[in-house]
């Protein structure tokens, strides 16, 4: 049996900035805020990301029940002022998003398909993500961005500090992260796939 993945527009939408005005200090998650999606591990990384790197933001980019509880946590932290929730957002302004962060970061407990994590690498954007078996085809770990473990915050932050200090490592993983998507999950490749399934279903019948 095969299985084809979901295909993501990477040749219009999902593209890396024209040009080079990158944040060296913007993180950025885009997701629903339920519980699985992790981003309370996020919020609890950030006192500990910002001794090191008080410039920092979070930038978070969805809607969902547990916003509320998030905005108190991130109040309750002291990290209020550094952490920005936008909402949902249409597709063209994630692709600002992603062009403008320096690493996109998904913290998920449970994942299908990261299609937030395809995005950002189309974009051309390093991604930190937990090491699930779903997300493994999507990231290679210190090729395309970097895996931490589940639910652990000081792993967390301590893989987001490693690559705030190495923008030369960031700017690799984001070339090499589109080139991946590209090759896998890019809506011209996906099609093709389909097609060719189709034409050998058909000649198989009958």
């Amino acid at each position: 049996m095969e299985i084809i993945p979901m295909g993501v527009d990477l040749a219009e939408t999902f593209t890396p900035p024209v040009e080079s005005g990158r944040s060296n200090a913007e993180l950025l998650f885009v997701g629903r805020l339920v519980e699985q999606k992790g981003v309370q591990y996020l919020i609890m990384a950030m006192p500990e990301i910002l001794k090191k790197h008080p410039r920092t933001t979070l930038v978070i980019a969805g809607d969902g029940p547990e916003r509320e509880n998030l905005l108190r946590q991130a109040a309750a932290s002291g990290v209020g002022k550094h952490v920005r929730f936008l909402g949902a957002m249409e597709n063209a302004t994630l692709s600002e998003l992603y062009g403008n962060a320096a690493i996109f970061v998904s913290p998920s407990l449970a994942e299908g398909f990261g299609l937030a994590l395809v995005e950002a690498s189309g974009c051309g954007c390093p991604v930190i993500t937990t090491d699930l078996p779903a997300i493994r085809d999507l990231v290679i770990d210190e090729v395309t961005g970097l895996l931490c473990r589940q639910a652990d915050s000081a792993d967390l932050a301590a893989k987001i500090d490693f690559l705030l200090e190495h923008p030369e490592l960031r700017e690799s993983m984001g070339h090499a992260g589109r080139q991946h998507v590209l090759e896998q999950f890019d809506w011209e490749t996906i099609s093709r796939r389909y097609a060719s399934l189709f034409e050998g279903l058909l000649r198989e019948r009958p």
